[in-house]
Protein backbone atom coordinates (compact mmCIF):
# COMPACT_ATOMS: atom_id res chain seq x y z
CA UNK A 1 0.00 0.00 0.00
CA UNK A 2 1.39 3.57 -1.02
CA UNK A 3 1.02 6.22 1.48
CA UNK A 4 0.41 9.85 0.10
CA UNK A 5 1.78 13.14 2.12
CA UNK A 6 -1.77 15.01 2.51
CA UNK A 7 -1.98 18.26 -0.51
CA UNK A 8 -0.60 21.35 0.39
CA UNK A 9 -3.39 23.85 1.24
CA UNK A 10 -0.98 26.65 0.47
CA UNK A 11 -0.37 27.64 4.18
CA UNK A 12 3.10 26.91 5.60
CA UNK A 13 3.93 23.36 6.49
CA UNK A 14 7.50 23.53 7.42
CA UNK A 15 10.00 25.40 9.41
CA UNK A 16 12.34 24.80 6.49
CA UNK A 17 10.39 26.85 3.99
CA UNK A 18 9.56 29.34 6.81
CA UNK A 19 13.30 29.56 6.76
CA UNK A 20 13.82 30.45 3.42
CA UNK A 21 11.55 32.96 2.81
CA UNK A 22 12.23 36.76 4.01
CA UNK A 23 9.29 38.41 5.84
CA UNK A 24 7.76 40.02 3.20
CA UNK A 25 7.64 37.00 0.49
CA UNK A 26 6.43 34.52 3.23
CA UNK A 27 3.51 37.03 4.08
CA UNK A 28 3.05 36.96 0.28
CA UNK A 29 3.39 33.21 0.80
CA UNK A 30 1.27 32.45 3.31
CA UNK A 31 -1.76 34.77 2.42
CA UNK A 32 -1.46 32.97 -1.22
CA UNK A 33 -0.22 35.68 -3.53
CA UNK A 34 2.23 33.95 -4.82
CA UNK A 35 3.75 30.45 -4.52
CA UNK A 36 6.67 29.23 -3.09
CA UNK A 37 8.74 28.70 -6.04
CA UNK A 38 8.09 32.65 -6.93
CA UNK A 39 8.58 33.62 -3.75
CA UNK A 40 12.24 31.66 -3.75
CA UNK A 41 13.08 32.95 -7.28
CA UNK A 42 11.97 36.39 -6.47
CA UNK A 43 14.48 36.50 -3.47
CA UNK A 44 17.72 34.73 -5.77
CA UNK A 45 16.60 37.64 -8.45
CA UNK A 46 16.55 40.47 -5.92
CA UNK A 47 19.82 39.49 -4.81
CA UNK A 48 21.31 38.32 -8.13
CA UNK A 49 20.37 42.17 -9.26
CA UNK A 50 20.56 44.22 -6.14
CA UNK A 51 17.16 45.36 -6.76
CA UNK A 52 14.64 44.91 -3.75
CA UNK A 53 12.44 41.72 -3.74
CA UNK A 54 9.02 43.99 -3.67
CA UNK A 55 10.36 45.40 -6.91
CA UNK A 56 10.73 41.84 -8.53
CA UNK A 57 7.90 40.85 -7.30
CA UNK A 58 6.42 43.51 -8.83
CA UNK A 59 7.81 43.84 -11.90
CA UNK A 60 8.71 40.32 -12.61
CA UNK A 61 5.66 38.48 -11.11
CA UNK A 62 3.05 40.94 -11.38
CA UNK A 63 2.02 41.30 -7.61
CA UNK A 64 0.07 44.80 -7.62
CA UNK A 65 1.60 47.38 -5.62
CA UNK A 66 -1.29 47.44 -3.14
CA UNK A 67 -0.66 43.69 -2.16
CA UNK A 68 2.88 44.30 -1.50
CA UNK A 69 1.70 47.19 0.69
CA UNK A 70 -0.44 45.22 2.22
CA UNK A 71 2.14 42.41 2.76
CA UNK A 72 4.53 44.60 3.45
CA UNK A 73 1.75 46.12 6.42
CA UNK A 74 1.25 42.68 8.09
CA UNK A 75 4.76 42.30 8.66
CA UNK A 76 5.43 45.78 10.14
CA UNK A 77 2.59 46.08 11.95
CA UNK A 78 1.98 50.18 10.69
CA UNK A 79 -0.71 51.94 9.38
CA UNK A 80 -1.33 51.72 5.60
CA UNK A 81 -2.69 55.46 4.17
CA UNK A 82 -3.84 56.35 1.15
CA UNK A 83 -2.91 60.34 0.68
CA UNK A 84 -5.22 60.78 -2.03
CA UNK A 85 -8.06 60.49 0.06
CA UNK A 86 -6.13 61.29 3.61
CA UNK A 87 -4.25 64.21 2.14
CA UNK A 88 -1.07 65.20 4.20
CA UNK A 89 -0.55 68.89 5.74
CA UNK A 90 1.13 71.07 2.92
CA UNK A 91 3.16 72.62 5.67
CA UNK A 92 4.90 69.40 6.49
CA UNK A 93 5.32 68.77 2.70
CA UNK A 94 6.79 71.87 2.15
CA UNK A 95 8.95 71.84 4.77
CA UNK A 96 10.50 68.77 4.01
CA UNK A 97 10.22 69.91 -0.24
CA UNK A 98 7.97 68.61 -2.82
CA UNK A 99 10.87 67.48 -5.26
CA UNK A 100 12.95 65.86 -2.14
CA UNK A 101 10.26 64.09 -1.20
CA UNK A 102 9.28 62.57 -4.57
CA UNK A 103 13.02 61.68 -5.28
CA UNK A 104 13.26 59.40 -2.35
CA UNK A 105 9.90 58.16 -2.20
CA UNK A 106 8.70 59.51 0.79
CA UNK A 107 5.86 61.98 1.81
CA UNK A 108 5.46 63.96 4.76
CA UNK A 109 2.09 63.32 6.05
CA UNK A 110 0.71 64.71 9.24
CA UNK A 111 1.51 65.46 12.77
CA UNK A 112 0.67 63.15 15.55
CA UNK A 113 1.33 64.58 19.10
CA UNK A 114 5.20 65.48 18.80
CA UNK A 115 5.83 62.93 16.01
CA UNK A 116 5.32 63.57 12.40
CA UNK A 117 4.06 60.56 10.68
CA UNK A 118 6.08 59.89 6.83
CA UNK A 119 4.69 58.06 4.27
CA UNK A 120 6.87 55.21 2.28
CA UNK A 121 5.97 52.78 0.00
CA UNK A 122 8.65 50.27 1.51
CA UNK A 123 10.82 50.03 5.07
CA UNK A 124 14.12 50.53 3.54
CA UNK A 125 12.89 53.78 1.54
CA UNK A 126 12.20 55.22 5.21
CA UNK A 127 15.68 54.23 6.87
CA UNK A 128 17.54 55.53 4.35
CA UNK A 129 16.51 58.98 4.63
CA UNK A 130 15.84 58.79 8.04
CA UNK A 131 18.41 61.49 9.28
CA UNK A 132 16.62 64.01 6.04
CA UNK A 133 13.89 63.31 7.89
CA UNK A 134 14.67 64.17 11.24
CA UNK A 135 16.64 67.17 10.68
CA UNK A 136 13.78 68.49 8.59
CA UNK A 137 10.51 67.46 10.51
CA UNK A 138 11.68 66.26 13.81
CA UNK A 139 10.87 62.86 15.19
CA UNK A 140 9.24 60.90 12.64
CA UNK A 141 7.31 57.57 12.24
CA UNK A 142 6.62 55.49 9.03
CA UNK A 143 2.95 54.75 8.03
CA UNK A 144 2.97 52.76 4.56
CA UNK A 145 1.69 53.99 0.85
CA UNK A 146 2.09 52.68 -2.64
CA UNK A 147 4.56 54.83 -4.60
CA UNK A 148 1.55 55.65 -7.18
CA UNK A 149 -0.50 57.33 -4.74
CA UNK A 150 3.01 58.85 -3.13
CA UNK A 151 4.33 60.23 -6.51
CA UNK A 152 -0.04 61.43 -7.70
CA UNK A 153 -0.33 62.71 -4.19
CA UNK A 154 3.21 65.54 -4.75
CA UNK A 155 2.23 65.79 -8.09
CA UNK A 156 -1.23 66.39 -7.89
CA UNK A 157 -0.32 68.73 -4.99
CA UNK A 158 2.76 69.88 -5.53
CA UNK A 159 3.92 70.08 -9.29
CA UNK A 160 6.69 67.94 -8.14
Amino acid sequence: MTVHPPALTGQITTALEKALLAPLTLALYSSRQISFAQALEAQQVARRTGLSVADVLHKRFSVSQRTLALAENEVLATRLIDPLIEPPDRRLVMAYGPALALSQGVLPWRRVGNCTVVLAHRRDAFEANLHDLQAALGPVRMALSTPDQISGTLARGYGA
